[in-house]
């Protein structure tokens, strides 16, 4: 038996698509809080079902027990919306499709994959650009892409000595708090926890998280994400 979750095209999951929750976490951890506007459709398979994907909907599946399967792709997309996601995605220069992107969230408002690659094709526009990151934590609060997103903004905007932005950030982590601590296998969001810790002064738990870091990192977890160096990091903090 399977499990079944799927998204129409046009709205992501709560949490995003590209593998920030595992999928027992967000059926823990992320599902039983959505209300019926953000819930999925679902249903279970059972041996000799077939399921047909629409395309463009975005779809997670949980085996229930031991099972084999097949599934066949098509390797052309012929929905509008989605050639210009993908285009902009893929591209080396992003902000050369900031107008398509700005046309698709017309057609797209609760897409928040949308507004976070508007918000990498307008990032140098500064605080116009984090707008599409906040609207889309609005709307997704487990959306830990944005979230690491707009902290890197805020705290590099900090490290140039804007006060007011690292007064935000910190603002903001600790409403993030218990969205961090319930994806701990998320190595973004155990980084925003150590800043998180080292912005209160808890020198300890900021040195504690970024090892659990390096650790995961040591024992051969890949991270898909682009991160820091932590154990540059860890040397540069004061002895707690």
């Amino acid at each position: 038996k399977k499990r079944w979750w799927m998204y129409p095209i046009g709205q992501d999951p709560p949490g995003g698509i590209h593998g920030s929750w595992g999928i027992q976490d967000w059926v823990d951890k992320v599902h039983p809080h959505l209300l019926d506007d953000m819930k999925p459709l679902e249903c279970m398979q059972s041996e000799g079902d077939l399921i047909f994907v629409p395309e463009g909907f975005s779809h997670a599946v949980l085996n229930l027990a031991d099972s084999v399967s097949m599934s066949i792709q098509e390797d052309h997309v012929f929905t509008s919306g989605l050639q210009v996601e993908f285009a902009a995605r893929s591209a080396a220069r992003v902000h050369e499709h900031t107008a398509d992107l700005k046309w698709l969230l017309k057609q797209w408002p609760r897409s928040t994959e949308t507004k976070l690659t508007l918000f990498r094709a307008t990032r140098k526009k500064g605080k116009r650009a984090a707008r599409y990151l906040r609207e889309a934590l609005r709307h997704d609060p487990w959306l830990s892409d944005a979230q690491y997103l707009l902290a890197d903004l805020l705290g590099e905007r900090a490290r140039k000595g804007d006060q007011a932005a690292g007064e935000d950030l910190l603002s903001l982590l600790e409403s993030w708090e218990s969205y961090l601590q319930e994806n701990p296998r998320n190595a973004q969001c155990t980084h925003m926890l150590a800043q998180l810790h080292l912005l209160r002064g808890d020198i300890d738990l900021g040195r504690a998280a970024i090892r659990k870091i390096i650790l995961r990192q040591q024992g051969g977890v890949e991270d898909l994400r682009p991160l820091p160096d932590f154990a540059g990091i860890l040397r540069a903090l004061p002895i707690g």
